[in-house]
Protein backbone atom coordinates (compact mmCIF):
# COMPACT_ATOMS: atom_id res chain seq x y z
CA UNK A 1 0.00 0.00 0.00
CA UNK A 2 2.93 2.73 0.78
CA UNK A 3 4.62 1.88 -2.69
CA UNK A 4 1.04 2.67 -4.53
CA UNK A 5 0.94 5.65 -2.16
CA UNK A 6 4.13 6.68 -3.21
CA UNK A 7 3.72 6.18 -6.84
CA UNK A 8 0.75 8.80 -6.71
CA UNK A 9 2.66 11.52 -4.70
CA UNK A 10 5.41 11.15 -7.43
CA UNK A 11 2.49 11.86 -10.19
CA UNK A 12 2.91 15.39 -10.56
CA UNK A 13 6.72 15.84 -10.23
CA UNK A 14 7.14 13.20 -12.52
CA UNK A 15 4.91 14.48 -15.07
CA UNK A 16 6.04 18.51 -14.58
CA UNK A 17 9.84 17.57 -14.45
CA UNK A 18 10.61 14.02 -16.55
CA UNK A 19 7.36 13.91 -19.03
CA UNK A 20 7.34 17.91 -20.80
CA UNK A 21 8.68 18.06 -24.45
CA UNK A 22 12.41 19.57 -25.13
CA UNK A 23 15.10 19.79 -26.69
CA UNK A 24 19.03 19.19 -26.35
CA UNK A 25 21.18 21.99 -25.61
CA UNK A 26 24.48 23.03 -23.55
CA UNK A 27 24.80 19.47 -22.98
CA UNK A 28 21.39 18.94 -21.30
CA UNK A 29 17.89 18.60 -21.84
CA UNK A 30 15.96 21.80 -21.69
CA UNK A 31 12.47 21.70 -20.96
CA UNK A 32 10.39 25.15 -21.50
CA UNK A 33 6.99 23.72 -20.69
CA UNK A 34 8.29 22.38 -17.26
CA UNK A 35 9.32 26.54 -16.25
CA UNK A 36 6.33 27.25 -17.41
CA UNK A 37 4.19 25.02 -15.81
CA UNK A 38 6.21 25.45 -12.48
CA UNK A 39 5.47 29.40 -12.68
CA UNK A 40 1.43 28.71 -13.21
CA UNK A 41 2.23 26.32 -9.58
CA UNK A 42 4.00 29.36 -7.95
CA UNK A 43 1.35 31.57 -8.99
CA UNK A 44 -1.26 29.23 -8.17
CA UNK A 45 -0.06 29.07 -4.45
CA UNK A 46 0.62 32.69 -3.91
CA UNK A 47 -2.89 33.95 -5.25
CA UNK A 48 -4.41 31.29 -2.83
CA UNK A 49 -1.91 32.38 -0.11
CA UNK A 50 -2.39 35.52 -0.16
CA UNK A 51 -6.38 35.14 0.09
CA UNK A 52 -5.94 33.02 2.85
CA UNK A 53 -4.21 35.52 4.53
CA UNK A 54 -5.98 38.69 3.90
CA UNK A 55 -8.66 36.92 4.96
CA UNK A 56 -7.21 35.58 8.28
CA UNK A 57 -6.36 39.52 8.90
CA UNK A 58 -9.71 40.63 7.99
CA UNK A 59 -11.71 38.02 10.37
CA UNK A 60 -9.27 38.61 13.07
CA UNK A 61 -9.85 42.55 13.11
CA UNK A 62 -13.14 42.36 12.22
CA UNK A 63 -14.69 40.01 14.39
CA UNK A 64 -12.86 39.57 17.39
CA UNK A 65 -10.31 42.81 17.95
CA UNK A 66 -13.49 45.04 16.84
CA UNK A 67 -15.43 43.04 19.08
CA UNK A 68 -14.07 43.24 22.26
CA UNK A 69 -12.38 47.14 21.88
CA UNK A 70 -14.83 48.83 19.16
CA UNK A 71 -12.93 52.16 19.79
CA UNK A 72 -9.78 50.73 18.14
CA UNK A 73 -8.13 53.20 15.55
CA UNK A 74 -7.40 52.46 12.18
CA UNK A 75 -3.76 52.24 12.72
CA UNK A 76 -4.26 50.05 15.60
CA UNK A 77 -6.59 47.90 13.47
CA UNK A 78 -4.03 47.24 10.76
CA UNK A 79 -1.29 46.33 13.27
CA UNK A 80 -3.64 43.33 14.68
CA UNK A 81 -4.20 42.42 10.70
CA UNK A 82 -0.39 41.94 10.25
CA UNK A 83 0.56 40.31 13.44
CA UNK A 84 -2.54 37.95 12.47
CA UNK A 85 -0.90 37.46 8.92
CA UNK A 86 2.57 36.72 10.67
CA UNK A 87 1.23 34.07 13.46
CA UNK A 88 -0.66 32.05 10.67
CA UNK A 89 2.47 32.76 8.36
CA UNK A 90 4.51 30.57 11.35
CA UNK A 91 2.01 28.28 11.96
CA UNK A 92 1.99 27.12 8.15
CA UNK A 93 5.38 26.85 8.04
CA UNK A 94 5.20 24.82 11.05
CA UNK A 95 2.41 22.57 9.56
CA UNK A 96 4.25 21.98 6.33
CA UNK A 97 6.80 19.53 9.27
CA UNK A 98 3.41 17.70 9.52
CA UNK A 99 3.15 16.67 5.97
CA UNK A 100 7.04 16.29 5.72
CA UNK A 101 6.27 13.28 8.95
CA UNK A 102 3.51 12.39 7.49
CA UNK A 103 4.16 8.16 6.38
CA UNK A 104 1.29 7.65 3.61
CA UNK A 105 2.67 10.72 1.55
CA UNK A 106 1.13 14.69 0.97
CA UNK A 107 -1.92 13.39 -0.78
CA UNK A 108 -3.36 10.89 1.79
CA UNK A 109 -2.62 13.51 4.54
CA UNK A 110 -4.53 16.12 2.82
CA UNK A 111 -7.18 14.25 2.16
CA UNK A 112 -7.52 12.81 5.81
CA UNK A 113 -6.96 16.71 6.83
CA UNK A 114 -10.02 17.62 5.26
CA UNK A 115 -11.82 14.71 6.34
CA UNK A 116 -11.08 15.58 9.98
CA UNK A 117 -11.70 19.31 10.13
CA UNK A 118 -14.35 19.90 8.02
CA UNK A 119 -16.75 17.94 9.75
CA UNK A 120 -16.23 20.02 12.80
CA UNK A 121 -17.38 22.92 10.81
CA UNK A 122 -20.21 21.99 8.85
CA UNK A 123 -23.05 21.14 10.52
CA UNK A 124 -23.30 24.50 12.37
CA UNK A 125 -22.74 26.43 9.03
CA UNK A 126 -25.10 24.21 6.69
CA UNK A 127 -27.66 24.21 9.25
CA UNK A 128 -27.52 27.45 10.54
CA UNK A 129 -28.34 29.02 7.25
CA UNK A 130 -31.05 26.13 6.23
CA UNK A 131 -32.49 25.74 9.64
CA UNK A 132 -34.10 28.68 12.03
CA UNK A 133 -33.62 25.63 14.69
CA UNK A 134 -30.46 26.09 15.43
CA UNK A 135 -29.16 28.44 18.08
CA UNK A 136 -26.02 30.36 18.45
CA UNK A 137 -25.35 28.54 21.75
CA UNK A 138 -25.56 25.04 19.68
CA UNK A 139 -23.67 26.00 16.97
CA UNK A 140 -21.11 26.89 19.71
CA UNK A 141 -21.10 23.73 21.41
CA UNK A 142 -20.93 21.79 18.53
CA UNK A 143 -17.75 23.60 16.95
CA UNK A 144 -16.17 22.73 20.33
CA UNK A 145 -17.26 19.01 20.26
CA UNK A 146 -15.96 18.62 16.47
CA UNK A 147 -12.80 20.21 17.10
CA UNK A 148 -12.35 17.73 20.08
CA UNK A 149 -12.97 15.11 17.40
CA UNK A 150 -10.83 16.24 15.41
CA UNK A 151 -8.16 16.33 17.37
CA UNK A 152 -8.62 13.06 18.14
CA UNK A 153 -8.05 12.25 14.34
CA UNK A 154 -5.90 13.97 13.53
CA UNK A 155 -3.62 13.00 16.78
CA UNK A 156 -3.97 9.08 15.52
CA UNK A 157 -2.90 10.21 12.35
CA UNK A 158 0.43 11.55 13.53
CA UNK A 159 0.62 8.40 15.78
CA UNK A 160 2.75 5.29 14.63
CA UNK A 161 -0.12 3.04 13.51
CA UNK A 162 0.23 0.35 15.77
CA UNK A 163 0.48 2.53 19.00
CA UNK A 164 -2.48 4.67 17.42
CA UNK A 165 -4.59 1.45 17.07
CA UNK A 166 -4.07 0.37 20.53
CA UNK A 167 -4.91 3.92 21.50
CA UNK A 168 -7.81 4.49 19.59
CA UNK A 169 -9.22 0.84 18.80
CA UNK A 170 -12.35 2.26 17.65
CA UNK A 171 -11.45 3.94 14.72
CA UNK A 172 -9.79 0.99 13.29
CA UNK A 173 -13.09 -0.92 13.02
CA UNK A 174 -14.73 -1.81 9.65
CA UNK A 175 -16.88 1.54 9.41
CA UNK A 176 -14.50 3.80 10.99
CA UNK A 177 -10.91 3.01 9.52
CA UNK A 178 -11.27 4.70 6.52
CA UNK A 179 -10.89 8.80 6.04
CA UNK A 180 -13.94 9.28 4.38
CA UNK A 181 -16.16 7.29 7.10
CA UNK A 182 -14.40 9.16 9.79
CA UNK A 183 -15.72 12.13 8.39
CA UNK A 184 -19.08 10.88 7.79
CA UNK A 185 -19.20 9.78 11.68
CA UNK A 186 -17.93 13.18 12.72
CA UNK A 187 -20.76 15.10 10.68
CA UNK A 188 -23.36 13.04 12.16
CA UNK A 189 -21.99 13.03 15.43
CA UNK A 190 -21.61 17.03 15.20
CA UNK A 191 -24.81 17.23 13.56
CA UNK A 192 -26.44 15.54 16.93
CA UNK A 193 -24.91 17.98 19.51
CA UNK A 194 -25.77 20.43 17.18
CA UNK A 195 -30.06 19.62 17.11
CA UNK A 196 -29.82 18.52 20.65
CA UNK A 197 -28.00 21.85 22.52
CA UNK A 198 -30.21 23.92 20.05
CA UNK A 199 -33.32 22.35 21.37
CA UNK A 200 -32.17 22.77 25.23
CA UNK A 201 -31.24 26.67 24.78
CA UNK A 202 -32.82 29.80 23.77
CA UNK A 203 -34.16 30.72 20.49
CA UNK A 204 -32.64 33.19 18.61
CA UNK A 205 -34.77 36.12 17.68
CA UNK A 206 -36.30 36.43 14.38
CA UNK A 207 -34.85 39.82 13.50
CA UNK A 208 -31.45 38.21 13.91
CA UNK A 209 -31.89 35.40 11.44
CA UNK A 210 -33.22 37.57 9.11
CA UNK A 211 -30.41 37.92 6.87
CA UNK A 212 -28.81 34.59 7.67
CA UNK A 213 -30.86 32.09 7.76
CA UNK A 214 -33.70 30.83 4.85
CA UNK A 215 -37.36 31.28 6.00
CA UNK A 216 -38.90 28.57 4.65
CA UNK A 217 -42.85 29.88 5.34
CA UNK A 218 -42.39 32.12 3.17
CA UNK A 219 -43.88 31.61 -0.49
CA UNK A 220 -41.85 30.41 -2.86
CA UNK A 221 -40.34 31.94 -6.29
CA UNK A 222 -42.03 31.32 -9.51
CA UNK A 223 -40.44 28.80 -11.62
CA UNK A 224 -38.80 30.65 -14.14
CA UNK A 225 -37.69 28.04 -16.55
CA UNK A 226 -34.53 26.76 -17.93
CA UNK A 227 -32.83 30.27 -16.48
CA UNK A 228 -34.09 29.34 -12.90
CA UNK A 229 -31.39 28.79 -10.44
CA UNK A 230 -33.20 25.96 -8.72
CA UNK A 231 -32.65 23.91 -11.90
CA UNK A 232 -29.37 24.74 -12.43
CA UNK A 233 -28.60 23.50 -8.90
CA UNK A 234 -30.09 20.47 -9.32
CA UNK A 235 -28.23 19.24 -12.63
CA UNK A 236 -24.80 20.54 -11.04
CA UNK A 237 -25.51 18.12 -7.86
CA UNK A 238 -26.35 15.48 -10.27
CA UNK A 239 -23.49 16.10 -12.24
CA UNK A 240 -21.28 15.77 -9.60
CA UNK A 241 -22.66 12.46 -8.18
CA UNK A 242 -22.29 11.04 -11.66
CA UNK A 243 -18.42 12.18 -12.12
CA UNK A 244 -17.68 10.94 -8.30
CA UNK A 245 -19.63 7.89 -8.98
CA UNK A 246 -17.30 7.74 -12.94
CA UNK A 247 -14.19 8.16 -10.46
CA UNK A 248 -15.16 6.10 -7.56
Amino acid sequence: MRGRDDLHAAVLPVGVIDRQPGRDGLGRRERPVTGVLVAALISSLNSSLNSALNSVATVTTRDFALHFRPDMSEKSQVLVGRVAIVVCTILGIGATYMVYKAEEGVYRYFQALGATIFPAVTPAILFGILSRRVTTKGAFVSFLFGYVLSGIYLTDTWMDPDTAERVFPWLYLTLTEVYSYRGLWGFILVTIVLFTVSAMTQKDPPEKLERTTVDWSQKREVFTGISDWRLHFALLTVLTFAIYAWLW
